[in-house]
This record gives C-alpha cells, structure tokens and sequence, in this order.
C-alpha cells in the first residue's frame, strides 16, 4: 500500500484518524527505508523530511547534515532570487542548528 491507499482515514476531521493515518505514513516510510536503517527514529524522521531513497544513499548523521545544509542554501538563494526581481530587500541569513 501506498500512503495514498491508506485505509486508516476516512475522515480527515477526526483527530483520531489523523493521528492513526500519521502512524500508517511513518510505518510506511519505515518499510521504505534499508533493512539496517529500519526502526531507527532518527533515519525514519530524516526518511519523512527527505524521502527514503535520498536516505537510503546516506550512511551518516554528517550525510544528512550536509544535504539539509546544502538544500537550505538553495532554497535561500532561490528566495532571493524571487525577492530581487520584486523590488523586495532579502536580507535572511541560513539558519543554524545542532542536534
């Protein structure tokens, strides 16, 4: 199954079957991962965030450190890109944070 077909919420209003379907995602996301990755709460969280295939490549905490780091600097220069051809002032700066 996929989290598409998920059987577990047939309505989204109810907290109940929403936090029973956010149970059913992350299992899958689990299932997704390599077989020594499996169970782990720190590659099924980085799974949830950057997919499971971009996770199954990593073999490090400092792997996904640099992706996270590398990803958010894209996303940065992108927002100033859009902010420079609107006439607005960019003037973020990366985020930083350890864990």
């Amino acid at each position: 199954l996929t989290p598409a077909a998920n059987p577990h919420l047939t309505d989204r209003e109810d907290p109940a079957q929403a936090i029973e379907a956010a149970a059913y995602y992350l299992d899958w996301v689990n299932r997704q991962l390599e077989p020594g990755k499996q169970g782990d709460p720190f590659w099924i969280a980085a799974g949830y965030n950057m997919g499971a295939s971009a996770v199954n490549e990593m073999d490090s905490e400092e792997d996904i450190l640099n992706y996270v780091h590398g990803y958010g600097e894209q996303r940065l220069d992108y927002a100033r890109d859009i902010a420079a051809n609107s006439g607005a002032v960019a003037s973020a700066s990366p985020a930083t944070s350890s864990r």
